[in-house]
Parts: C-alpha cells; sequence; structure tokens
C-alpha cells in the first residue's frame, strides 16, 4: 500500500509542473511511476555453472559441482504443476482429524454415532481400525498415529479419531460430532508440561 501511495504522491507532485513547479524531483525518484513495460524490455538473466576440478586421486561425481535444481526452469518460467493445480478427481474424500480434549488423562470412549449419522460422512476410524502397528516414528520409537480406548492421552489436541467425508466442511462438521470421555488417572499439581 505504502508503495502505491509514494507512486501516486510522485505522479502528483510531477503533474504540477516541470520538476514539480518549485519542488526539484530527481530523475532516479520520477521514474518509478513510469511503467516498467513502457521503459524497459523483460529482463532476461544466466546463470553458469563452474565445473569444480575432479581430484586425481577419486572421482567425485555431482559433489562438490554446482547443478541447477531439477524444476527449476519449470518454476522460473511459471509451469510447474503444484498440487494446488491439479483438478480434484471424482469421488475424491476428505479427512478431519479429532482432537482430545484433554491432556494427561486416560481416553475411556469414543462415540461415533452423531458424526455417522451425517449425511455426507462415510467413516469415522479410531486407532482399532488401524492395521499393524499405531505407530509413525519409523526410527522405532513409539509415536502413535491415534490414542487407543484405555491408553493415555499425552497432550491437549492429540488425534483420537479421524472422520472421512464427502467434502471438507462435512469431515469438519463429523469432528465436532464426535463424543469423547476421559479419566483423570493422577492429579496435575504443576502448570508445567509433562
Amino acid at each position: 500500500m505504502s508503495g502505491f501511495l509514494y507512486k501516486n504522491f510522485i505522479s502528483v507532485l510531477g503533474a504540477i509542473g516541470p520538476n514539480g513547479g518549485d519542488i526539484k524531483i530527481d530523475n532516479r525518484v520520477v521514474s518509478a511511476t513510469v511503467d516498467p513495460a513502457e521503459r524497459r524490455e523483460v529482463s532476461r538473466g544466466t546463470q553458469k555453472f563452474p565445473d569444480v576440478e575432479e581430484k586425481k586421486d577419486q572421482k567425485t561425481g555431482l559433489v562438490g559441482k554446482a547443478i541447477p535444481h531439477i524444476s527449476a526452469k519449470l518454476q522460473a518460467a511459471g509451469e510447474a504443476v503444484y498440487t494446488d493445480d491439479i483438478g480434484e478427481v471424482e469421488g475424491t474424500l476428505y479427512c478431519a482429524i479429532v482432537p482430545s480434549k484433554y491432556g494427561r488423562r486416560t481416553l475411556t470412549g469414543i462415540d461415533k454415532t452423531k458424526a455417522l449419522a451425517l449425511d455426507g460422512v462415510v467413516a469415522v476410524i479410531d486407532a482399532r481400525d488401524i492395521s499393524g502397528k499405531n505407530n509413525y516414528s519409523g526410527l522405532g520409537g513409539e509415536i502413535e498415529v491415534m490414542t487407543d480406548i484405555g491408553k493415555l492421552v499425552q497432550y491437549h489436541g492429540q488425534p483420537i479419531a479421524a472422520v472421512i467425508a464427502r467434502t471438507e466442511v462435512l469431515a469438519r462438521r463429523g469432528v465436532a460430532l464426535v463424543d469423547s470421555t476421559y479419566e483423570i488417572t493422577r492429579k496435575q499439581t504443576t502448570s508445567s508440561v509433562y
């Protein structure tokens, strides 16, 4: 916004008279009011990647060499295709995560009934629906995808279920309809995070 106001201010000063009447305006400042397409050609540029000499005693392959990113030309030309550029596939389903209402409590139940009754909700899944390990760490750690019933919820907002629906709006509405119950397993004595 400030750039627009600045250009407008300089244009008005220029319209008052040559060099703004009694006000002298530097030509570099006046050039801000000129449309770039009218005063110069489209910018062009090149980049050269120098070769790095290979060590005589070993082959280095691409290590140490400057190479352009594989999609650099497409991105610079504005032709790269991103996820949002791809049209939605017919039958696409949307997922919204059901977060826990509390932290440091045992999850005692999940009631999916109201969410499943909502027209457009296809499924509500929880940890019991995950085949295999309920773990996404990949490094051998125990980071659960969703907290299972009977287990301790580690933090407020931890995923306990997921609503699958025909639209994103319906999935989020379904989340609000999933009821969960908890049991306090230990008294919290400080405000610090465990």
